[in-house]
């Protein structure tokens, strides 16, 4: 991700309608499997500006990691970060009870996300939780993912079978950002049928007080349903998968 960017994303995490609905839809989820539970040990896998620290500590005790200082310049702002690749983490085995991990696998400096995911399976407690998201679906490609270097978009099949193959049990998949997902269609459709190349270069913060005000709503909304169903499609793809009681297999 570019350095300039770091910026941009730390100073619009408060205000732009995609972080304060992440926000929502995460603790959303959360509160599913830690309604009654504070104290926790959590990690934030790949914290980037920070943005996802200040509402994970309302479970409990979080550090976050990232291999970028500048990211982690950022990040120390909003709470505790320690420099770490997240395919080796600096931890302990067992020494946490959530690993939240938000956007990170499908970067082009994660050369092995089948390593990270054994990673965070060695720090979760046994019966800990995994939160993980990703961007969807390859061909939804756009300028975003070139400034933020992603290499990689993952469906829900796909995030499933990695978790399964490194032995977490997946308690949870849905696509999220749905109710929009249309109309990111028709605004990256000249990207996607090759009429206009990708370029790294970012309109996320170029948004008019209205628009914001309604995609946010939208948002809203969608954290409310997520209570009850799960999605089809959407910009995104969330698991929540548990460590496993017994014993991991050895690999052969």
């Amino acid at each position: 991700m570019q350095k300039s960017h770091y910026e941009d994303l730390y100073d619009n995490q408060d205000t732009l309608w995609w972080y304060k609905g992440m926000r929502l839809i995460n603790t959303t989820l959360l509160n599913k499997y830690f309604s009654q539970k504070r104290g926790l040990k959590i990690l934030d896998a790949g914290c980037g500006a920070g943005a996802a620290l200040g509402y994970l500590s309302q479970y409990g005790e979080t550090i976050g990691v990232d291999i970028s200082d500048e990211a982690l310049k950022f990040a120390r702002k909003r709470g505790k970060v320690k420099k770490a690749d997240i395919a080796n983490l600096p931890f302990k085995d067992n020494s946490f009870d959530l690993v939240f991990c938000y956007g990170v696998l499908y970067h082009v400096w994660v050369k092995d996300e089948r390593k990270a995911l054994d990673e965070f399976y060695r720090v979760l407690k046994k019966g800990g939780t995994l939160l993980l998201e990703e961007p969807a679906y390859d061909w939804f490609m756009g300028n975003e993912d070139m400034i933020s270097f992603g290499k990689h978009r993952f469906t829900a099949s796909e995030l499933k079978i990695l978790l399964k193959e490194c032995s977490f049990k997946t308690l949870r998949s849905t696509y999220i950002n749905s109710i929009l997902f249309p109309l990111g269609i028709v605004k990256r459709l000249p990207e996607i049928i090759g009429l206009r190349p990708r370029r790294p270069v970012s309109d996320i913060f170029e948004m008019s007080g209205i628009i914001n005000f309604i995609f946010l709503k939208i948002l809203q909304l969608e954290s409310k349903l997520l209570k009850y169903i799960n999605f089809p499609f959407g910009m995104s793809v969330i698991c929540i998968a548990r460590k496993n009681e017994e014993p991991k297999t050895a690999k052969k």
